[in-house]
């Protein structure tokens, strides 16, 4: 597993930008939000310093509102969409010197900075504390306007599981009158049948060019999009960045009120999962869509997001991780699949092995699984799930995600979290 280590270090230098890093060579030019996090967290381990680039470049495209977008343009380099469909510059709440997308990603990045702050000291704490706080007060004010410590996304890429099954009955329900013009770039690089289909393609793309032509107004989006949803994965990492913001803060100094306001988020949120989201017919969270007024229990790996939280108490931990051991679920078995974890559950009908996040292993999700596990003592199965995520990066390579039955990497090679998180988990038995 040395050399694992190696080649992974090799994979970041190579994806490097300067201050920050790609996602992938081709597929994905620039620097993305919940990726820069998680190759900072892998980073760390190693290079604390590089690792606190990585999150200072991308505040450095934060908004004068706080929301920090889920892309940071880094040249003219093909894809889709470009900056110029975004077209930020129309509000004045857009950095006026960046190009950014116009919308966020899971806060991994609070996350990823408290890590740094351990390894740094209060010095790193007191440069991004602040612009996080910031970023935290704009989910809740702007996407939280009822006060239930519940925010919404307003699009599948806010998710950053973007064709995930939980979205496509609410997908299904947006009616295109006019189809919207555009180009994918994304299947030149990796096969269609890899990829999310077009007619998803279209509803992302609707959806995008909506936000651009409310003026990225929130208040607007939220009383007009036909997709607002209180997603469990996104509102789970949120949580979990609330505690890390928490520790920021009592590192550095910060005043009473501060924490006081996060105290108050978190557990607005707890009890919003608890009377909310929770479902016990089905033993997990559920989605709510606030445009159509449903729960969406659709089982897929968002539903372990509550255990990395901590969000649930020891007996709804038990519920939540039996799905695990499930064979018809995610449990590898005999005849069926062979590594841990599918993202999506193997009995739904969307259940796809290769397709984007219909059925695929993901290293970051089988990461956080690992730790929520970690969390809640269920250590034997995190080592196996530990085990199985590190054989499929050494038996096949640094893919952007896997094949739960064959272990056959799919999407882009030389993918950077797959690389920083396979050193993390490396790492865990150094620690």
């Amino acid at each position: 597993m040395k050399d694992l280590g190696i080649k992974a270090k090799r994979v970041l230098l190579g994806n490097n930008l300067g201050k920050s890093t790609k996602p992938a060579p081709k597929q994905y030019p620039h620097q993305w939000n919940w990726d820069s996090a998680f190759i900072a967290l892998g980073v760390s381990n190693y290079d604390a310093e590089r690792a606190g680039d990585e999150i200072i470049s991308l505040l450095g495209g934060q908004w004068n509102n706080g929301m920090i977008p889920h892309i940071i343009y880094s040249d003219n380099e093909e894809y889709f969409p470009d900056q110029k469909r975004w077209d930020i510059h129309r509000t004045k709440k857009a950095p006026a010197n960046v190009d950014t997308s116009g919308i966020t990603q899971p806060p991994m990045i609070t996350i990823a900075a408290h890590k740094i702050v351990e390894k740094l000291g209060a010095g790193f704490g007191q440069e991004v504390y602040q612009k996080l706080l910031s970023y935290h007060r704009w989910l809740y004010r702007e996407r939280d306007p009822n006060n239930e410590g519940l925010v919404s996304i307003i699009h599948p890429w806010e998710s950053g599981i973007d064709n995930s099954p939980r979205w496509i009955g609410t997908l299904d329900k947006i009616i295109l009158t006019t189809k919207p013009k555009y180009e994918r770039k994304d299947q030149k690089h990796v096969a269609g049948e890899e990829r999310p289909t077009n007619v998803e393609y279209d509803r992302f793309v609707y959806l995008m060019d909506l936000a651009r032509d409310f003026d990225y107004d929130q208040k607007q989006i939220l009383a007009n999009s036909p997709f607002v949803v209180q997603d469990v994965l996104f509102n789970s990492i949120l949580h979990k960045a609330n505690e890390c913001l928490r520790e920021i803060a009592v590192k550095i100094g910060k005043h009473k009120s501060d924490i006081d306001e996060i105290d108050n988020w978190m557990k607005t949120t707890r009890l919003a999962f608890k009377h909310k989201l929770w479902d016990s017919q089905t033993n997990m969270h559920c989605d709510y869509d606030l445009r159509n007024n449903n729960k969406i229990c659709e089982n897929s790996i968002a539903i372990f997001g509550p255990l990395y939280a901590g969000l649930v108490d020891e007996g709804d931990a038990q519920l939540i991780a039996q799905h695990l051991n499930d064979v018809n679920k995610y449990a590898p078995s005999l005849g069926s699949t062979k590594y841990y974890i599918p993202t999506t559950s193997k009995n739904s009908k969307h259940f796809n092995p290769k397709r984007y996040w219909l059925g695929p292993i993901w290293v970051n999700t089988n990461w956080m699984v690992i730790r929520g596990l970690e969390r809640y003592g269920f250590t034997d199965l995190a080592d196996r799930i530990r085990k199985d995520t590190l054989t499929l990066l050494e038996k096949g390579g640094f893919c952007e995600y896997f094949n739960p039955y064959t272990g056959k990497g799919h999407g882009t090679k030389r993918f950077s979290w797959s690389a920083a998180l396979a050193i993390d988990l490396l790492s865990d038995s150094t620690k």
